[in-house]
């Protein structure tokens, strides 16, 4: 109930810009054939009050310009300049925005850029960008539905930014999925997909983002990461491909739960003095170790499973502090009632006696461990299996 009540208070949040304009908003229609009021979205949103609705027909909409915010100037194809608008395409396949071929130059180009300093809110529905360096970028407040991206450098790029809703949006060929930093808080991310990021990229929060929250979504090659001090929640979520991975750093914090993690080189990989906690996970394996602790970093796992690939460890806790670091890891179903065998799959300081690594520095706490599989985790890797088929 508490997760539910905090995605709808975000939404109302980030909604709210556009209900407080008076009802005579109007509705600009963009269509290419020439039956709307313009046949580019550039001269719709040049025509637009606040809180006006723009629609926008079918079609390949290639036209750009220069465009400045933020003290860059880039080629954009759709650069809004008005408070609180509304932007929907008549259906995501059948209206794309970006040029027919990719020619990233520094940052761009961009697909549609929302001006700062005068842009608070916008929202964008039913639409695919392609074959831009950016396919969204913000510094202020936007809800995304039904947003397709393909092909491009980023995804969806923010910062300073308070309230993001990401509501069944997907990316495909796309490095950085998402990349928000820089004072960014209240994300929500809910039913969308990450399929193939080059450069082991993903989903990505940095410079102390807080107030993320991931949900229902699919990772396919894609990571999760956060660092510099970020924090967020990850909820019934998957990841499956060999990049597929979730990775914290510089004293970031991660609460995960129900999520399903397949065969990769790791499953967690925590570093950097951050800590990741969490309950009723699957866990199944890495082809280098299943989870990975190095520096200081410490973990509260409880009521997983957490399995092993054959020939590989379940757990690595590398530790190069002086101070004793404790992962806390009991309560677990390992795939074994031995506790011989347990240990012998886990890798800490009692196993690390060469510099820098020493006996005292790294100890994962295993025992009591689950004496058999947690309830109902047996069905949900049945049922993780099953979303990948496609």
């Amino acid at each position: 109930m508490q997760r539910k009540t905090f995605r709808v208070a975000t939404l109302v949040m980030a909604m709210a810009a556009v209900t407080a304009f008076h009802a005579e908003a109007a509705t600009i229609r963009v269509e290419q054939d020439g039956s709307g009021d313009f046949t580019e979205i550039a001269a719709g949103i040049l025509a637009a009050s606040p809180g006006d609705t723009i629609r926008i027909g079918p079609g390949w909409y290639q036209g750009s310009a220069p465009f400045t915010t933020g003290g860059s100037t880039e080629e954009t194809f759709v650069a809004v300049d008005v408070d609180s608008l509304t932007i929907i395409g008549e259906d995501r396949d059948t209206v794309l925005i970006g040029p027919d071929v990719p020619n990233f130059t520094t940052q761009g180009p961009r697909g549609i850029v929302l001006l700062d300093g005068v842009v608070t809110f916008a929202r964008l529905e039913s639409m695919t960008i392609t074959n831009v360096g950016s396919a969204v970028f913000a510094t202020s407040s936007f809800a995304a539905k039904e947003i397709a991206v393909v092909g491009c450098r980023r995804g969806f790029a923010f910062a300073f930014a308070v309230g993001i809703v990401l509501e069944n949006v997907s990316t495909t060929n796309v490095d950085r999925a998402i990349i928000g930093g820089g004072a960014v808080s209240d994300v929500v991310v809910v039913g969308s997909e990450f399929r193939s990021c080059p450069n082991s990229g993903g989903v990505s929060f940095t410079t102390g983002v807080n107030g993320i929250v991931v949900e229902d979504s699919r990772f396919i090659d894609c990571a999760f990461q956060l660092s510099l001090g970020s924090t967020g929640n990850l909820r019934t979520s998957s990841f499956a491909g060999s990049e597929s991975f979730v990775q914290l750093g510089d004293f970031s914090n991660l609460d995960m739960v129900g999520c399903t993690i397949e065969q990769a080189l790791f499953n967690v990989v925590v570093n950097g003095e951050s800590h990741v906690s969490g309950r009723d996970n699957v866990f199944l394996g890495g082809s280098v170790t299943t989870l990975l602790f190095t520096g200081s970093s410490t973990s509260s796992l409880t009521n997983n499973h957490i399995f092993r690939l054959d020939g590989s460890p379940v757990v690595l806790a590398e530790a190069y502090r002086v101070e004793p670091v404790q992962v806390d890891l009991r309560g677990n179903w390992w795939g074994t009632t031995n506790a011989d065998s347990l240990r012998a799959w886990i890798v800490d300081g009692d196993d690390l006696d060469n510099p820098p690594f020493f006996d005292e520095f790294a100890e994962v706490l295993f025992e009591p461990f689950a004496p058999g599989p947690v309830s109902g985790k047996a069905e949900s890797i049945g049922s993780f299996k099953s979303r990948f088929r496609d």
